[in-house]
């Protein structure tokens, strides 16, 4: 065989019987690899263990404080202040009482000196109409026991006269005497209740002059402006040697013992509150933060706001601070965070809030999720009120992932 022909037909053939050779023995010496069968996934996830119990959550709320009392001082008579307190300065402390300022009280002395004195003279003039009445009494008995006699007199004379005993002068005599006495007697009357009206008249003018007393010792009273109460000045307007009128604005007086703070609650937190049983009286903590130093009080609910808000659909509540004065470092306006016990729950399970997937949970029942229909009660911070299909001890899932549902295999950590 020529040498072109071995390389044009038979090294062809070779190479394919080689190849092909080859090939079945890679595919007789081939690896068999048998399928795994597939494995369950398991979830880890954590649990809270359920308890049924009472349970008050504490509401966190914000407010404001208020003063109690806040009062604008004017004044209430007219003249120059001649002196003020030691403490009548913006933002002093002052106590019940406490002078604030005086104004010159000299004209007002003066008026109460002369509404005495005009007093004294009408009293003075009473009591003499009252002698001259009282004599007046008298003189009247003695002159109705002498009209008597005179009567009797001229009865007898009458008598005489018509037996002939007696002249006809002595009985016109005896009849002109009883006639005198008669009208003396009636003038003694008459001047008697004309004294009796002067009495009342002038008792009259007593009461009149008694009331310029009083308003002239009022008067002179306002002329020394003292503190109504324990509290703090604000916007002070009057120093000495101003001249003020009547209700010029001296200053305002904010209290310091009865302070207040003023916060919001939802409506649905003011129908629990009210559920819950008074809402006066309910004790509540107020802590006003003031750099680094926290103060923290006890205080007791005292009343609602008068209005419901539209906004927001709440009211306003007003806890009393207790132990808060002029000694302590509080004033009106500070922001304060205030802690009211919320409404009683009864038999509640308490749990976070990523365990409630609508209303439903899932607790661990022999390693698998279970679902539970549940209610939400209440909820306080991250957590939730739970009622429903739970028992005690049901461990409930708290954690939250996409696929979550009923049967899947779980383990707690």
């Amino acid at each position: 065989m020529s040498k072109n022909r071995f390389f044009k037909f038979v090294l062809p053939v070779l190479i394919l019987v080689v190849a092909i050779g080859f090939a079945q023995y890679l595919t007789a010496t081939k690896p068999v690899i048998s399928p795994e069968p597939i494995k369950e996934k398991i979830w880890t996830v954590a649990a809270s263990k359920a308890v049924h119990k009472d349970y008050a959550p504490d509401l966190k709320l914000f407010g404001q404080l208020v003063a109690g009392r806040d009062s604008d001082l004017r004044a209430l008579v007219v003249g120059p202040v001649i002196r003020t307190g030691e403490n009548f300065v913006e933002g002093g402390i002052v106590k019940a009482g406490e002078l604030l300022l005086a104004i010159d009280p000299f004209d007002y002395q003066a008026t109460l000196d002369e509404r005495r004195a005009q007093l004294s003279e009408a009293r003075a003039r009473r009591e003499e109409i009252s002698a001259r009445h009282r004599s007046e009494i008298e003189a009247l008995k003695q002159d109705q026991k002498q009209l008597d006699l005179t009567i009797k007199d001229y009865e007898r004379i009458k008598e005489l006269q018509k037996k002939g005993t007696v002249s006809n002068k002595r009985f016109d005599d005896s009849r002109i005497a009883e006639s005198r006495q008669t009208q003396l007697v009636s003038t003694r009357k008459n001047t008697i209740l004309a004294l009796a009206a002067q009495l009342d008249q002038q008792s009259a003018a007593i009461k009149r002059l008694e009331v310029g007393v009083r308003r002239a010792r009022r008067d002179l009273t306002r002329t020394r402006l003292t503190s109504p109460f324990n509290g703090f000045v604000l916007q002070k307007n009057a120093e000495i040697g101003k001249r003020l009128s009547l209700n010029d604005p001296i200053a305002r007086l904010v209290e310091a013992e009865n302070m207040q703070a003023r916060f919001h609650v939802s409506s649905g937190q003011y129908g629990r509150l009210v559920a819950g049983g008074d809402l006066k009286g309910r004790k509540a903590t107020v802590v006003w933060r003031a750099g680094d130093r926290d103060f923290t009080y006890q205080a007791t609910v005292e009343r609602a706001g008068a209005s419901i808000q539209a906004a927001s659909g709440g009211v306003d509540l007003y806890a009393r601070l207790k132990g808060a004065g002029v000694d302590q470092p509080l004033r009106p306006g500070a922001f304060v965070e205030v802690t009211l016990q919320d409404f009683n729950y009864k038999q509640v399970v308490r749990v976070s809030e990523t365990a409630l997937h609508m209303d439903k949970v899932y607790v661990v029942q022999k390693g698998r999720l279970e679902a539970r229909n549940v209610r939400v009660a209440g909820r306080t911070g991250n957590d939730v009120l739970l009622q429903g299909a739970l028992k005690d001890g049901d461990l409930i899932v708290t954690t939250r992932f996409a696929e979550m549902g009923p049967g899947m295999k779980i383990e707690v950590h």
